[in-house]
């Protein structure tokens, strides 16, 4: 009779956390609420430029303008290896900025871990897994239109046959990406 009540118990746990669980993988678009004088791009990209060039030891942060959209910003291998390939591995916070032209952020972080012999990765945000320089576009995490990858892009077109990471901003929104790897 105990293990009774305990299985109907746990099924009942299962079948609450489920549509939970469905929905989790799926991102829905930042809303836009009211209205705000949007400001100009290059005046956009100034002001996340000016935030992240105060870089901290153990960190590392990549801008994507609205102007790069369809063409990665390169991400050096040599910094992934040093922030996130060992064993705590590192966080990642990625930002879709300025998509509705205020100023604002939409934002997703997760852990990444990368094999810095096998050149292996994997994060913890709906559990990608790739290798780099595979000819394989793989992407660690896409939110929204902001992407970081093991791909290169350029104008549209993509490969990945460099050992290098990349941050794209892509078509889904006009917007710019900041990613942020912190060890």
């Amino acid at each position: 009779m105990k293990s009774d009540l305990f299985l109907s118990t746990l099924i009942t746990a299962a079948a609450l956390l489920l549509p939970a669980a469905a929905s989790a993988q799926n991102i829905d678009p930042p809303e836009v609420v009211g209205e705000v004088e949007p400001l100009a791009d290059s005046a956009a990209d100034a002001e996340v430029m000016e935030m992240l060039s105060a870089n901290e030891t153990g960190r590392q942060s990549f801008f994507a303008p609205k102007s790069s959209r369809g063409t990665t910003i390169p991400i050096q291998i040599s910094v992934i290896e040093e922030l996130c390939g060992d064993g705590d591995g590192c966080q990642v916070r990625i930002g879709m900025y300025d998509w509705d032209g205020t100023g604002r952020t939409a934002s997703r972080e997760f852990l990444f871990y990368y094999n810095n012999s096998l050149r292996n990765w994997r994060a913890s945000l709906g559990d990608p897994q790739g290798q780099d320089a595979n000819n394989i576009i793989e992407h660690v995490n896409n939110s929204w239109s902001c992407y970081f990858t093991d791909g290169e892009y350029s104008n549209w077109s993509g490969g990945d046959t460099e050992v290098q990471f990349g941050l794209l901003s892509w078509n889904q929104f006009n917007a710019a990406c900041i990613l942020t790897l912190i060890d």
